[in-house]
């Protein structure tokens, strides 16, 4: 997988915060690969305003990108993706169930999954009661 565009956000996953392909001259062969860990390819790709998510070929989820609020389902509020190290195998794996994998995913600010056994989790700061669970609990992936 290879991104491109504005990066503000630390979306595209490149350890930096560098935007990309504003010259013709950062495409094709030119534009690195995004490393999601060794031996990792993407079987689905999903993108949101500032965070992206993928699941990968070993049935895993990773996420990366701006976390302000918790979206990106690993229980804190750092962002992925912006520093060298954070990606590749120093990506941790969303929990979302033990034996559980994605089979959807909507979101943006907030990300809930649908997994396979049909039930769907969310992860975000919850103020406003957006997640809809009746209460404002942060809820993490735990």
């Amino acid at each position: 997988m290879k991104c491109f565009g504005y990066d503000g956000q630390h979306q595209p996953g490149y350890g930096d915060i560098t935007s990309r392909c504003i010259e013709g001259s950062e495409l094709g062969d030119y534009l690195p690969v995004v490393d999601l860990g060794t031996g990792r390819t993407i079987v689905t790709l999903w993108g949101f305003d500032n965070f992206q998510c993928a699941l990968l070929d070993d049935a895993t989820l990773k996420c990366w990108g701006r976390n302000d609020d918790g979206q990106i389902g690993y229980g804190d509020a750092s962002h992925r993706g912006d520093n060298e190290n954070e990606l590749g195998d120093n990506l941790d794996v969303v929990k979302i169930g033990t034996a559980r994998t994605a089979v959807s995913m909507q979101g943006s600010p907030h990300a809930c999954v649908l997994r396979d056994d049909d039930n769907f989790i969310c992860s975000e700061y919850n103020p406003n009661g957006q997640l809809r669970r009746g209460d404002t609990q942060y809820q993490d992936n735990e």
